[in-house]
């Protein structure tokens, strides 16, 4: 582990958490896996997307581990754990790439939604979820929250940091290497050219990274690049291949960047949108009377924005009712 001395990188670790859970290989067999994520803020935890793929979805857009709860998410904090179960949670997908040269595997991030789901006029949050809110509390989840800090440039040859799991053990461990060079890129395609046109789908850039022995194995998809300037630790990518993936000595990572961050912002927001829909199909399932027809145009009216909010901004919508809004 990190030096104990390194109060900063201590800071960072915090926000690193292990995922693990049930997949499918391509016989159908389960298989345990593992993954890396780390906290976004606002009971919002960030990781690649295949981490929450089965064998034979890796190619495809659908998130399996995902919408069948076959996964939990654990923190180790000051030496204590904590564990987040199984449960249906608020979840979205960020696609990078949208469009028929989509690379599904490596060029999407999700977002997993800790403690309260969803909340609306005066909801009555279920156990788990008050349970897992004041876990949250308990960790003081939010004054580790780095993603937001606008980050340095990297530059080609800087000495970054992985923080993962995955190797021999599950320990979390912080690891040097080197970018060894930047795709570039002119626009990314989530910039506008104007007010009410997107230009075509450019290349993501990516962070190639120098890969060591023992270092980003599999397991660590989805770990945060960070970078030290000033004795202070800055996200600057998210890594996407795990060992295997690995061509010519080399991992990638995704820079992280104001877009990527303005575009999972707008879907935090449109999940916390998701409480009219919500309340109203769950008034009509415990029984609503004469206000059934009334509640359920309501949140049909809902559905329909929240798809709208959706295929606008990209992104795929899991709900903790099983509906998924926008597959790619």
């Amino acid at each position: 582990m990190a030096n104990d001395a390194d109060q900063e990188l201590q800071k960072v670790v915090k926000t690193v958490c292990l995922i693990e859970g049930e997949m499918r290989d391509e016989e159908g067999n389960p298989v345990p896996y593992k993954g890396t994520g780390l906290y976004f803020g606002g009971g919002w935890i960030m990781t690649v997307a295949h981490n929450f793929q089965d064998d034979i979805e890796r190619n495809e857009t659908t998130h399996s581990i995902l919408s069948d709860a076959r996964f939990q998410v654990k923190f180790d904090v000051g030496g204590q754990e904590y564990v987040f179960q199984e449960h249906q949670r608020m979840a979205f997908i960020h696609h990078l790439e949208p469009g028929e040269d989509a690379d599904p595997k490596n060029k999407d991030i999700a977002m997993v939604k800790l403690g309260h789901q969803w909340g609306y006029g005066g909801r009555d949050y279920p156990t788990w979820e008050r349970e897992e809110h004041e876990m949250l509390k308990a960790m003081g989840a939010e004054d580790f929250a780095l993603a937001k800090i606008d980050p340095p440039t990297p530059k080609k040859d800087e000495t970054v940091y992985a923080v993962h799991f995955g190797g021999a053990n599950d320990d979390k461990k912080s690891e040097e290497s080197k970018i060894l060079r930047i795709t570039p890129t002119s626009l990314p395609w989530y910039q506008r050219c104007c007010c009410c046109c997107r230009l075509p789908n450019q290349a993501v850039p990516m962070l190639h990274l120098e890969k060591k022995i023992g270092v980003l194995p599999a397991g660590s998809s989805g770990c945060p690049i960070m970078i030290k300037k000033e004795d202070k630790y800055y996200l600057v990518g998210l890594h996407f291949s795990g060992d295997a993936d690995d061509v010519d000595g080399e991992a990638e990572a995704l820079p992280w960047s104001q877009g990527i961050h303005d575009y999972i912002d707008r879907g935090v927001g449109i999940i916390a949108e998701i409480g009219s829909y919500m309340g109203n199909r769950k008034a009509v399932s415990e029984g609503a009377g004469s206000l059934e027809e009334d509640l359920n145009e309501e949140a049909d009216k809902s559905l329909k924005e929240l798809k709208r909010m959706a295929r606008d901004a990209k992104l795929t919508i899991y709900l903790c009712n099983g509906v998924v809004i926008n597959q790619q």
